[in-house]
């Protein structure tokens, strides 16, 4: 069992088999509500606020975003990253030495992450590869702008291809660059919003349990 659509095709083609693709289940409600609890302002008024959020691996490769906040210039842009991992000291080493203090902000985990996400314009994933990224759909189910690599496997799917966000290369920094620069949150870009948040019902809990639950029966 797979959790996209990508995944499917990559596991049936390596190993000649016939996977199965059920979508991971998400409680949407849970999500809302935990969004709504009283959290500390971790952005100035005024800024482009950016999140991300992940374990803070080389897999994850925050390096990439923050070398394209070191290339925009001209406008106040603050970055926020939750999550903790074994990079932590080379993250903070990079800000240190770029002069980005001001700029970004390594805040930890977050039990509920939720309510941080929602202080934020636009959510940015870079990772070099996933299975299919849970932290994008509930992005899109908060109604975050959102900007992805296009890594195996997932984030392509999740934003059909670019309809419902952005999709850049993996690693390509000068690109995530140019794109937070010049980025407003316009007709164009708050379509994607709602269109990606109208996508997620897909994902619904019951809806995806049943389907593992269907499948299991066929097997006993």
């Amino acid at each position: 069992i797979v959790n996209s659509v990508d995944f499917k095709k990559e596991m049936d083609r390596k190993y000649s088999i016939n996977s199965h693709c059920i979508l991971n289940p998400f409680i949407f409600k849970k999500i809302k509500n935990q969004s709504k609890l009283k959290a500390s302002k971790i952005y100035s008024k005024d800024a482009l606020k950016l999140m991300a959020v992940g374990r803070l691996t080389l897999q994850k490769d925050f390096i990439t975003l923050m070398k394209a906040i070191r290339l925009v210039k001209g406008r106040k842009i603050e970055l926020v990253i939750i999550g903790k991992g074994s990079e932590k000291k080379n993250l903070e080493n990079f800000i240190y030495n770029n002069s980005l203090r001001n700029k970004i902000k390594l805040i930890g985990y977050k039990r509920n992450p939720f309510k941080y996400i929602v202080q934020s314009d636009i959510f940015i994933l870079t990772s070099i590869f996933e299975g299919s990224p849970n932290v994008l759909i509930e992005a899109q189910f908060l109604k975050r702008f959102i900007i992805s690599t296009n890594c195996p496997t997932g984030p392509r799917e999740i934003l059909e291809n670019g309809k419902f966000g952005e999709l850049i290369r993996i690693g390509d920094y000068k690109h995530l660059g140019k794109i937070l620069q010049k980025f407003v949150l316009n007709k164009s870009n708050k379509k994607k919003i709602n269109l990606g948040f109208n996508s997620v019902k897909k994902y619904d809990h019951k809806k995806n349990c049943m389907s593992y639950y269907n499948l299991i029966k066929r097997y006993i």
